[in-house]
This record gives structure tokens, sequence and C-alpha cells, in this order.
């Protein structure tokens, strides 16, 4: 992850910017702040994506004739 912060500079991002990010990422706090954002947007991905799921199978189920 390091690494490709490092690399983002090359990209043409800001230098000072990318400097803060990897002094965030050195921290343990940092990584902390990164794992648990990481893991909300996982949360919210799998939330929305089961929702949209369970709306399409209420949909399809309701249309399928019943025996």
């Amino acid at each position: 992850m390091f690494e490709s912060v490092s690399q983002m500079a090359a990209r043409g991002y800001d230098p000072e910017k990318v400097a803060q990010v990897q002094e965030l990422i050195k921290s343990p706090d940092g990584m902390k702040l990164f794992l648990a954002f990481g893991l909300f947007m996982m949360l919210l991905i799998m939330v929305v994506g089961s929702s949209i799921g369970g709306a399409f199978y209420a949909a399809w189920s309701r249309r399928r004739p019943t025996f």
C-alpha cells in the first residue's frame, strides 16, 4: 500500500499531499483509519448489493405463476 501511494507522485498528484498520506499510513492510527474505512465501504457495498438482489428476486417471484 505504501508503494502504491509513493507512485502517485510520479503520476502527477501533489507531492505534499502524497507525503501527508505516507506519514498517515506509517502511523498505527492511520492504518486503523484505513482499515475501518475499507471495512465500512465493504459493508455498504454488501448491503446495497443484497438489497438490489432482494428487490430483483421479489419482482421476479411476484410475476411467476404459482401452481
